[in-house]
């Protein structure tokens, strides 16, 4: 049985009754929601049904909250300053950084890792000037954007080859 906590009991029941996918995010409840699926994931392990009867799907991208707090003392490369609440970034050392700290919210590997709103770069003032101020062309936006995108799926592809290893 599911420890007495109602939103584990909720995922406990939902993963009985058939749901074999799970979705969050570090930006969920200040990276509460990994904790809890870590939880729900660990007391249906005790019931006998096993982590690979489910899929969990993360994101990287936003940092908020506690991550935030931590990142202001060791920016990332590459992040995108979204206001006072607020960063995003897609950048290869972030993607490590963030997947590994997922994995230990969730107590397991992520089966799926997500690029939480990649686009805001197209609007943010680190995309749409250059280094120096003057305004990107509109073609000089779109392939400095497609390369931040790219480094970060051959990022995901290393970690999904290396079967999470790298974390």
């Amino acid at each position: 049985m599911c420890v007495d906590d109602d939103v584990v009991v909720f995922g406990c029941q939902a993963m009985r009754s058939g749901v074999n996918l799970i979705d969050t995010s570090p930006s969920y409840g200040n990276s509460g929601s990994e904790r809890m699926i870590g939880d729900v994931l660990r007391e249906l392990e005790k019931e006998g049904i096993s982590r690979e009867e489910i899929v969990v799907s993360t994101k990287v991208g936003y940092i908020e909250g506690n991550d935030l707090e931590m990142a202001r003392s060791a920016p990332p490369p590459d992040y995108l300053d979204m206001g006072p609440d607020a960063w995003h970034c897609i950048h290869p050392e972030f993607i490590r950084r963030s997947v590994d700290a997922s994995a230990e919210r969730l107590g397991t590997p992520p089966d799926v890792v997500l690029l939480h709103s990649p686009e805001f770069f197209l609007t943010s003032r680190e995309g749409v000037f250059k280094e120096g101020g003057s305004k990107r062309s509109r073609e000089e936006l779109f392939d400095a954007f497609y390369d931040r995108v790219e480094k970060a799926f051959v990022c995901l592809e290393d970690l999904v080859v290396n079967e999470f290893k790298n974390c």
